[in-house]
């Protein structure tokens, strides 16, 4: 199988270095060696969906994928002095009335699933919730579930995966685009914060951004017993 994606194909521990706790080092097994076989995987990290559909387009083959948050694809660059370059979608968002931050991420994920429906693929959410919706309108193969709602069970997941770069886009956007909804958006931001807060209560499960390779290794069960 050729896995292709970002960080969150891989296993993390909490760095126990002093000053850099809140950072995340791999540590275990990935998720394609715990499938077994002689599997493919291109995922990076920090990578965007621009970038991850470029490993798409790069594999010979059919495709696992774990989307992204789709912020990564529009307005800022979320991580100048460790990735100074990026690939972007040449199409870029452009709003022709009032929006929000969901309508965002509607029209990046629409942008990136009309690209990869013409790959074979099959879609999962890792750090970012799969857009059932928008992956059955092109007649996309996807996982509902994400790894957060498969392992915590109690939580209905967004496509954000952070709430400090959530919020960083969010007052780009009130500062830039008179049309955008700023006062709506409370709700939105609160529940990636709730997803960030969740993830600490579950410190066998999850790091500080990322799953353990305990709690992948549930996420991969769960899988294998169902697909």
């Amino acid at each position: 199988m050729i896995f292709c994606g970002d960080s969150w194909l891989y296993s993390y521990t909490k760095s126990k270095i002093r000053g850099f706790t809140g950072r995340d080092i791999e540590h275990g097994r990935s998720i394609p060696e715990m499938y077994g076989g002689d599997n493919i995987c291109h995922a990076k990290r920090r990578a965007n969906n621009a970038e991850i559909l470029k490993q798409v387009v790069d594999s010979d083959g059919a495709c696992i994928v774990f989307q992204t948050d789709p912020l990564r694809d529009t307005f800022i660059d979320y991580n100048t002095k460790k990735k100074p370059t990026h690939l972007e979608f040449e199409e870029k968002f452009n709003p022709k009335g009032e929006f929000g931050l969901m309508d965002v991420v509607k029209d990046r994920l629409e942008l990136f699933y009309s690209k990869l429906s013409n790959y074979d693929v099959f879609l999962m959410s890792g750090s970012s919730k799969v857009d059932v919706e928008l992956a059955e309108k092109y007649n996309l193969k996807y996982i509902e579930g994400s790894v957060t709602e498969i392992l915590i069970g109690e939580f209905e997941d967004t496509p954000l995966f952070d709430y400090h770069y959530t919020i960083k886009n969010h007052e780009y956007l009130s500062k830039t685009f008179p049309q955008y909804r700023s006062r709506d958006q409370k709700q939105i931001i609160e529940t990636v914060g709730k997803k960030n807060l969740l993830w600490g209560e579950y410190p066998e499960l999850f790091s500080n951004r990322h799953a353990t390779e305990q709690g992948n290794e549930i996420f991969v069960t769960y899988l294998t017993n169902r697909y």
